[in-house]
């Protein structure tokens, strides 16, 4: 059991740890708004990893052939989104100031719930990854888990892993944003702003595709 279980942890490594936009939507969400922020944006994405988990893991083949059959629609909600958060991201100042709770947060943020939310669509919105994760169980020898019991213990490692990454992310940058003066701040904000929006315009240039 514990094999199966450090299994999904490689798998759920192996499929967070790519740069990809949900990268750089964390990285610019804690550099913005602080920790708690970073830390609800990899939560969202780690809970949409084990969402794919639990496709592959459990051979729900109907629900993810009912998701791959709707990913033109999955690719413009997902390239719409990241195209209004790239646009908000690199024209709205990062707050400078580090809450002092968690409801202050929520309050100068407009909830931790809409960060993890968010993520958790954006990363269902792509239906590559429901494929990815079919391809690494398959190639851990995990395509044919005979009881709940393995399937569940696995991702649960697949949580365990994306969680980890992400919050070795969301950690590093938060580190990184005590070092950075205001000006730099900004500059680094609108950066990784402008690269968002790039990764919302490609999603939708493929529907075209």
């Amino acid at each position: 059991m514990l094999l199966i279980y450090l299994k999904g942890v490689v798998i759920g490594l192996f499929i967070a740890a790519p740069v990809g936009p949900i990268a750089m939507l964390c990285i610019s969400r804690t550099l913005s708004e602080g920790l708690l922020a970073g830390l609800a944006t990899g939560l969202g994405a780690a809970t949409a990893d084990a969402t794919y988990g639990v496709l592959a893991g459990f051979g729900m083949t109907a629900i993810s052939a009912v998701m791959i059959e709707h990913e033109l629609w999955l690719k413009l909600v997902g390239g719409m989104l990241l195209c209004a958060m790239g646009l908000k991201v690199a024209l709205l100042p990062p707050s400078l100031k580090t809450p002092a709770s968690v409801q202050q947060a929520m309050r100068i943020h407009g909830g931790l719930f809409v960060d993890f939310s968010t993520t958790f669509v954006l990363t269902l919105a792509n239906p590559v990854t429901l494929i990815a994760f079919a391809a690494a169980f398959a190639g851990l020898g995990q395509s044919g888990l005979v009881t709940l019991t393995h399937a569940g213990v696995l991702v649960l490692g697949v949580f365990t892993g994306s969680g980890f990454w992400w919050l070795f992310l969301s950690f590093s940058a938060g580190w990184i944003r005590g070092w950075l003066n205001p000006h730099v701040l900004r500059v680094a904000n609108r950066v990784v702003g402008v690269l968002l929006t790039i990764f919302g315009v490609l999603v939708l240039g493929s529907l075209a595709l």
